[in-house]
């Protein structure tokens, strides 16, 4: 677990967790329910894919704690058998993404919505990066209002 300041001067926890070592231990239901009341204003950088691979309930997280999120990211996960498939585009994946923005919504977010392309499978670059990108915008922008 990190605390950082973003570029407005909020302060963020961020969850460095991955896949594989499923999660820095902080940005989990319990444990927020324990932090953010001690700590005004302390935000979250929020990835639900990493709620998914420590198995936890990610529409339950935004409905608890969505007012705090300061920070989206848009990953896609995909588990089978207990096992991480690399994080495909948002809407090729497990994830409820109408779910997700309507939580947003009910919570008054107005940040930015950051998509992560990283994975072995689906990198940032290359023809099939460039694809995956383009694919979540494009499956993105019906849920964005204006």
């Amino acid at each position: 677990m990190q605390v950082f300041l973003d570029g407005f001067g909020n302060a963020l926890l961020y969850d460095q967790g991955t896949p594989q070592q499923r999660s820095t231990g902080l940005i989990e239901t319990e444990n927020l329910t324990i932090v953010l009341p001690q700590v005004p204003g302390l935000g979250i950088k929020y990835d639900a894919s990493h709620c998914v691979n420590r198995d936890g309930d990610y529409l339950r997280e935004m409905f608890e704690f969505g007012q705090h999120i300061r920070h989206f990211h848009v990953k896609g996960t995909l588990r089978i058998g207990g096992k991480n498939i690399p994080d495909p585009p948002a809407g090729m994946d497990d994830l409820h993404w109408g779910a997700m923005m309507a939580l947003l919504y009910t919570h008054g977010y107005g940040g930015a919505l950051s998509i992560e392309p990283h994975s072995s499978v689906w990198p940032g670059t290359g023809a099939r990066g460039e694809f995956g990108v383009r694919f979540t915008i494009d499956m993105m922008r019906k849920f964005i209002m204006g």
